[in-house]
Order: structure tokens, then C-alpha cells, then sequence
């Protein structure tokens, strides 16, 4: 069933309101560790597109109230090798569009160290699953971020739709991935995240298989000691999120109706 995006929208950001008032009326306190998924950083009308200066804004709100940390420092909390005692975030870009690296000094200089999923045959990428032909970045892109602190994980060899494809299909692509990138950029990859984050019991057996740490997916929620290494919820984060509703996403409520709605409505990502 499709949506009338204008309607869909306006919907969204009514519940957002709904949920910031319910917020301020009882806060909650219990400290949690949230992970934000973005995709490109661009002027553009691309969805997928957040204005650097918006994300400038979303980060700087963020440090108000949370710590950064890297994706390396999530399993001591999952095995409870530490305890979750503040708010803390990880920030987290899929597909490796060359145009991240707009906020890559910004981001540094905050010392925020995210996570790049890249497509590692980047000249096979399933450009009508990405629904962009925006840049990708070189593998001497891919190592100034590596220098300056920046992770890498696998995004797939091709981004294809894994719905779609047979197990043996699947499994290439997961596993070709890893290689291509550990032997194109001289580091092991330890994380993987879900193309559009489709997955099955299968599917994360099969990451678990290849060899990865760490894989993440797109449902919405916090990390905690009870959640599973491979099934990490994210929150995503795209241009339709301005301050206002940015500020909404990654509480308790907005979590919970995010999650309800995304299973009644398929065809509409919030």
C-alpha cells in the first residue's frame, strides 16, 4: 500500500510532537547507548541527503547530552565488560558516498570517530537498490578517513537486494565483500550492515559465518547487554529529519511508534 508522502510525513512529525511533549512531562533518565545511520551529506532534494549545516546542528545537539563513541567500543558494553553509566552515540554512514567527507574535519574536530559501510565492488553497485548515482569514495578517500580515526565495515560487495536473491547469491555477497575490502585497504573488516536492512535468520547466520564481529541493522532501539551482536538496532537519519524532529527520534516513544510503523508500513521509511 502506498503513502502519500506529504500525508505520511505530516503524520510522523505530529506523533513527533506528541512524543516531545509526553517526553518533557515525564523525562526519563536511564542512560543508553543509540547508533544514527546516515547516507549522503549534500544540498540536494535526494531523501537520503542531510544538509551538512543541519548535521552540524543534529551533532552539536546531540554533544549537548551524550558522549561519542566508536563502533570498536560497543562490545564491551554488549558483554557487559562495562556498564552503560552516561548517554553515549555512534555515528554511522552507509553505502560510502564521497560526500561525507564535507563533515569529516568537522566531526574530528568534535572527536567523533563513526563507521563507513562501503560497497566494495563499487563499480558493480545495484544503482537502482541505491536510488542515486552520487559519487563513491576511492580508496585513497577510504584511507584519509581511516587516518583520521574513522572505521570501516561491509556494506556488501553490490548492494543488491537481498530479498531477491538465492542463498548461494547472498552469501557471495557477504563474503566477497570482507575480501575485496581487507585486501584493497590492508585491514580486517569487522562489521557488516544489512542492505536496507533486510535481514532473516539466514541472512545473520551467514554474516556470523564470514567471520564478522559486529553486524547492524536498521531497526530502531537502544543497545544494551541483551542485544544481539548481530542484530544492533540503528536509528536512521535522513533529509525529512530537520532539528525539530531529530530532537524526537531516538527517545523511548518515538523508538516504540517507529518500530509499529515501519512493520504496518512497508513502503514508508521514518
Amino acid at each position: 500500500m502506498k503513502i502519500n508522502k506529504s500525508i505520511a510525513l505530516f503524520v510522523r512529525d505530529t506523533i513527533y510532537g506528541l512524543v516531545r511533549f509526553k517526553d518533557w512531562l515525564f523525562p526519563t533518565h536511564k542512560p543508553h547507548i543509540i547508533i544514527f545511520a546516515y547516507h549522503s551529506i549534500s544540498d540536494d532534494e535526494w531523501r537520503f541527503s542531510v544538509r551538512a549545516e543541519e548535521f552540524k546542528r543534529q551533532v552539536e545537539y546531540l554533544l549537548k547530552t551524550h558522549t561519542p563513541i566508536k563502533a570498536s567500543e560497543i562490545p564491551a558494553y554488549i558483554n557487559e565488560e562495562k556498564k552503560i553509566e552516561k548517554n553515549m552515540f555512534v555515528l554511522m554512514f552507509d553505502d560510502g558516498y564521497a560526500d561525507i567527507l564535507s563533515i569529516k574535519a568537522f566531526l574530528y574536530e568534535n572527536k567523533i570517530f563513526p563507521t563507513a559501510f562501503l560497497i566494495a565492488d563499487s563499480k558493480k553497485a545495484n544503482r537502482a537498490e541505491l536510488e542515486t548515482k552520487r559519487g563513491l569514495l576511492t580508496h585513497e578517500q577510504i584511507r584519509e578517513l581511516v587516518d583520521t580515526g574513522w572505521e570501516i565495515g561491509s556494506h556488501s560487495s553490490t548492494h543488491a537486494d537481498f530479498s531477491k536473491l538465492s542463498k548461494e547469491e547472498i552469501l557471495k555477497e557477504i563474503l566477497d565483500s570482507k575480501n575485496i575490502l581487507e585486501r584493497e585497504l590492508g585491514i580486517r573488516i569487522k562489521y557488516f550492515a544489512y542492505p536496507k536492512g533486510y535481514y532473516n535468520d539466514e541472512i545473520v547466520r551467514a554474516v556470523e559465518r564470514a567471520g564478522y564481529d559486529l553486524a547492524f541493522s536498521m531497526d530502531d532501539g537502544y543497545l544494551d547487554s541483551k542485544t544481539n551482536k548481530f542484530l544492533i538496532p540503528r536509528i536512521g537519519v535522513d533529509g525529512t529529519h530537520k532539528l525539530l524532529q531529530f530532537k524526537s527520534i531516538y527517545s523511548p516513544g518515538a523508538i516504540f511508534i517507529r518500530g509499529i510503523i515501519k512493520k504496518v508500513l512497508k513502503t514508508v521509511n521514518l
